[in-house]
């Protein structure tokens, strides 16, 4: 039986990751905000070590503990500056590292083409980032705009918004689990079936119908 109390998602970035916290028993964001180390200016050893000194500060406030589950978004499929990448992925590495050390549990990351598809509905061609952001910000007001207003007093950026559509993908992800029985690791890393290696690698992730179908399995191997 899953015993999670919180969920923290991230919208991992060297210049302004965004974090979004949930409740597992509630579906609406309990809080939200970004992280913003130093500039370029400093040498980048130092953004990252009062990086991860904001992070860890930001788990103390929000009194994170080892029943709490903290997930990043993943790196995109396609990665356009390696040299950017390789900087979020530290920071993404950083994030985790704290949680870690403070006993959360970090079951995987959320491929972002995973939220593209199954929490906006794009389906195909990959659209224009403009695009996708305007996308993911109409959808996460329209789950939770009074909410988001709420808490930030009226102003809603766009890190805060990705960090929230991640949280609500993870919820969503993390009830099925509870009901079906599955493990973290099975309900947030890629499915994986008999299809081939390529089209496993291009696999954004498990659908809610894979759950599903894989909860019913459960269930009859239970009786």
């Amino acid at each position: 039986m899953l015993r999670i109390r919180k969920i923290i998602a991230i919208d991992p970035s060297l210049t302004c990751s965004g974090w979004a916290l949930f409740s597992l028993s509630e579906k609406a964001p309990l809080a939200v905000g970004v992280l913003s180390p130093p500039g370029p200016s400093l040498a980048l050893s130092i953004r990252m070590e009062k990086l991860q000194r904001s992070i860890d500060a930001l788990f103390h406030e929000l009194a994170l503990k080892s029943d709490d589950v903290l997930v990043c978004e993943g790196p995109a499929p396609l990665v356009k500056n390696p040299q950017s990448a390789l900087k979020v992925e530290g920071v993404r590495g950083l994030f985790e590292t704290v949680a870690r050390a403070r006993g959360l549990t970090v079951p995987g990351r959320i491929n972002p083409r995973t939220i593209h598809s199954e929490l906006l509905g794009m389906k195909g061609k990959q659209l224009p980032r403009v695009q996708v952001k305007e996308w993911a910000r109409a959808t996460a007001m329209q789950l939770f705009g009074n909410e988001l207003l709420e808490i930030t007093g009226g102003k809603v950026p766009q890190d805060i918004i990705d960090a929230v559509l991640i949280g609500s993908f993870l919820h969503t992800r993390l009830k099925i689990a509870e009901r079906s029985g599955i493990s973290l690791e099975q309900a947030i890393l890629p499915h994986s079936s008999k299809r081939g290696f390529q089209e496993r690698k291009r696999s954004s992730g498990w659908s809610e119908g894979d759950l599903v179908q894989t909860s019913a399995k459960s269930v009859q191997i239970r009786k």
